[in-house]
């Protein structure tokens, strides 16, 4: 297919798709011009959508942020408890080594195990600050820097009842961390030991191999995680006593165990922990981060509060100016309406004018000959009003023709009848429905109506304001295009007869919708 087909294909394609277009648009516009109250529904509508769209939108992104700080705070907690059991992965290995049932009793530590001991410092933080051998009877063996100093009895610490007792966190071999404590080696320093059983050959308890950690070096370690995402960092052992504990300010420990006595160890309920826990390898340690939930919900809240602003003003905005909209197409057609009534109706009488006569006959017309229906017109004419106006003045001519207008007016007393003003002193009548006979009695009841206004008229053969009316009837079948004039002809020829007859009488005939043009002819 060449290029010229395929732009001529692409341009037939977009005019039928314009012409579709078009037809969509003017029947829309059609269907607006019939119902304005459609404008508001919509504008109501779619402002309702904008509200709920946004609501949902502003429900899913809280949800999502809170997600997001889960994840954050869950981030923070492996970091940390990575950190922590890479240390905790050196001092078991340390531990086990002076726990080692090889080592010699006159030597508690040896010069490789204290040199090691001192590498680890350096590499860990410094999060060492002491190491030792806790014999059978409680008593301080072995400082790693002063081998000579004086025996300290430690036999009250928990990690010595603990571990002499067997019920450091199930068996004796185990790594047995212990609570807050302040040393008393290094002037009440607050610290945490790490202990391990030193069995003898025969399986008996021989001591406890303990290192020490600062707790506040430990705290400088886990503070550097400290974000704006997360509320508090703590170290916790597994049965919930905090060890070490980075909290926001602004945080409420609503994990915290009320205590009794002064000074007592910080415990957090684990039960009631809920996700952002990360567990320590080679200690029985947890970390527990608690994301920052009510500093996400208040950026949130102060976002969705100016986003659901803009919303709802957009939503007022378009519901108000949809109706807004529809009370001005209201106006407008009520103009429309007022406008068009004004050129269909004549200003003298206040009856329909020609152009409404005209207008009115034709639909009557084709509704009638639609269901094969007969349709009547009366013809009506003031009788002698030249010499009216001539003898009373055109001021009193125009009083008596809106006395006569509402005489007839009275009479078209169906909705579906109307009295017109055709011109002049001549008036119509448009009766749909009706037969010969009761068209007749309603012209009659027009002239007598007329009549009995007893307006006087010296130029009349009667004395009085009086009018002749012409009627015709005919029953309309399909197929005759002209016969709402022919009709109104006829009419007029009978109101010719009823005038040559005298005046002030009603003269009528039936038309056949075939032969009308004959009968027509024959009266004219």
């Amino acid at each position: 297919m060449s290029t010229r087909r395929v732009i001529a294909s692409f341009a037939r394609a977009g005019r039928f798709i314009g012409r579709g277009l078009r037809g969509w648009s003017r029947c829309l516009l059609g269907a607006l011009d019939a119902r304005p109250d459609l404008i508001s529904v919509a504008g109501v509508l779619c402002a309702i959508v904008v509200l709920a769209s946004t609501t949902a939108w502003l429900t899913a992104d809280r949800a999502g942020r809170i997600e997001r700080a889960q994840e954050r705070a869950q981030s923070v907690a492996s970091l940390v408890a990575g950190g922590l059991s890479a240390n905790m992965t050196i001092y078991d290995a340390l531990l086990a080594d002076m726990a080692s049932p090889a080592r010699d009793s006159s030597a508690p530590m040896t010069e490789n195990v204290r040199e090691r001991i001192r590498f680890s410092q350096a590499i860990s933080h410094e999060f060492l600050d002491d190491a030792f051998i806790v014999g059978a009877d409680g008593m301080l063996e072995a400082p790693p820097d002063n081998p000579g100093a004086a025996r300290i009895d430690l036999h009250d610490r928990d990690y010595f009842q603990a571990l002499s007792h067997g019920t450091a966190h199930g068996t004796a071999p185990e790594l047995y961390v212990s609570e807050p404590l302040a040393s008393r080696i290094r002037d009440g320093r607050r610290s945490v030991a790490l202990a391990r059983t030193i069995e003898t050959p025969g399986h008996g308890f021989g001591g406890v191999a303990v290192l020490v950690v600062r707790l506040d070096n430990l705290q400088r370690f886990i503070s550097r995680f400290e974000s704006r995402d997360v509320d508090a960092v703590r170290v916790v052992r597994e049965d919930g006593v905090v060890l070490a504990n980075a909290v926001h300010p602004d945080e409420a420990a609503s994990l915290v165990v009320p205590q009794t006595s002064a000074g007592a160890i910080e415990r957090i309920d684990m039960a009631r922990v809920k996700g952002c826990v990360a567990r320590v390898n080679s200690a029985p340690l947890a970390v527990v981060v608690t994301p920052s939930t009510e500093m996400t919900l208040r950026i949130w809240q102060r976002q969705a509060l100016w986003q659901g602003a803009l919303a709802l003003a957009f939503a007022l905005t378009l519901a108000v100016g949809s109706m807004a909209l529809e009370s001005a197409l209201r106006s407008r057609y009520k103009a429309l309406e007022k406008l068009r009534k004004i050129s269909l109706t004549d200003a003298l009488t206040g009856l329909s004018n020609r152009r409404a006569l005209d207008n009115r006959l034709d639909e009557e017309w084709r509704r009638a000959s639609r269901k094969n229906r007969q349709l009547s017109i009366l013809f009506i004419d003031i009788d002698r009003f030249k010499l009216f106006n001539d003898e009373y003045g055109h001021a009193v001519g125009d009083e008596v023709l809106r006395s006569v207008a509402q005489a007839i007016g009275s009479q078209a007393r169906r909705a579906q009848d109307m009295a017109a003003r055709y011109g002049g002193e001549e008036f119509a009548v448009v009766l749909p429905d009706t037969d010969a006979q009761e068209a007749a009695q309603i012209a009659e009841r027009v002239r007598q109506a007329v009549q009995g206004l007893r307006i006087a008229h010296a130029k009349s053969d009667t004395g009085a304001v009086t009018v002749s009316v012409g009627c015709a009837t005919i029953k309309a079948t399909p197929g005759v295009e002209d016969g709402a004039e022919k009709l109104l002809e006829s009419a007029d020829a009978q109101l010719l007869i009823a005038k040559s007859s005298g005046r002030n009488r009603v003269c009528a005939s039936v038309l056949d919708a075939f032969d009308s043009a004959q009968t027509l002819a024959a009266h004219v």
